[in-house]
């Protein structure tokens, strides 16, 4: 960032969308990765931490939403969540002092393999706010990682909010590190919409082992209309391997990410179960 001749702070969301529609401007939410970017682009901050309107949690239209400004801890504290998953999710994020800084679209926009609550959000189907100063649009979360949120946002939009649709569903998240703030080696979450013990609708997603976190929509359909029972565990942890590409990684072998994921995603699917 060695270019940056300017920083502004804008108190409003509109102004901060022109702000960002210059030439040369980046947005400042957090900052746990902007504070590492050797990017020679930039010639302006925009800081975000005046925007009180996207450090908001609130349930409307049959759905959570959940401003982009929102830190890990403020998400962690929530009680009475429609989805302890979240909570579960952002306390297990790195150390107290990085849950205080980083926030829902500082996640969400990172576009790394370590990053944990965008494998819970692909799991609950979360819809995404990107706008700038003249549009908006919503999209699938899903969708921005199906290539990289780099390549999909254009560089004068910002997430300004995400949605949750509200549903009576199961839902879970598990996690291993070697450190509680250590980049993570594997993680899953799942979230089944459930008609008594039978299947009618599920995600598992996964991250860690892969170059974003990625959804597995094959072995989840092969779950619809199934009661999940140990059998069915054992057998669509050890299938979802295949569906996997995975990513070299030298802190562990692909045989060990496998091992890691089998793990992970049975542990989901044991909560599931419940």
């Amino acid at each position: 960032m060695i270019n940056v001749t300017q920083f502004v702070k804008p108190d409003s969301l509109p102004s901060a969308l022109e702000e960002l529609n210059r030439e040369g401007s980046i947005a400042l939410a957090g900052g746990t990765s902007l504070s590492l970017s050797k990017s020679k682009k930039y010639t302006k901050v925009v800081n975000l931490s005046n925007l009180t309107e996207l450090k908001k949690i609130e349930t409307k239209n049959n759905r959570l939403e959940i401003g982009a400004m929102v830190s890990m801890t403020q998400l962690a504290e929530v009680e009475d969540s429609p989805f302890p998953i979240l909570r579960k999710t952002a306390s297990s994020i790195y150390s107290t002092a990085i849950r205080n800084m980083t926030t829902v679209g500082g996640e969400i926009a990172k576009g790394v393999y370590w990053v944990d609550l965008p494998v819970t959000l692909l799991a609950l189907d979360t819809q995404v706010l990107l706008q700038n100063s003249s549009s908006s649009r919503t999209v699938a979360l899903s969708e921005i990682y199906n290539s990289h949120p780099s390549k999909f946002i254009n560089s004068n939009e910002l997430i300004t909010k995400i949605f949750i649709p509200l549903q009576k569903s199961t839902s879970s998240f598990h996690k291993f590190t070697k450190t509680q703030v250590d980049y993570v080696l594997a993680s899953a979450a799942g979230k089944a919409v459930k008609d008594g013990n039978i299947i009618k609708q599920i995600n598992l997603s996964i991250g860690g082992v892969t170059p974003l976190p990625c959804l597995l929509p094959q072995v989840s359909s092969q779950l619809v209309g199934k009661k999940i029972t140990d059998e069915i565990i054992e057998e669509v942890s050890t299938e979802c391997c295949k569906e996997i590409k995975f990513k070299p990684d030298f802190r562990a072998s692909t045989e060990y990410q496998k091992s890691l994921i089998k793990v992970m995603i049975s542990r989901v699917l044991q909560d599931l179960q419940s």
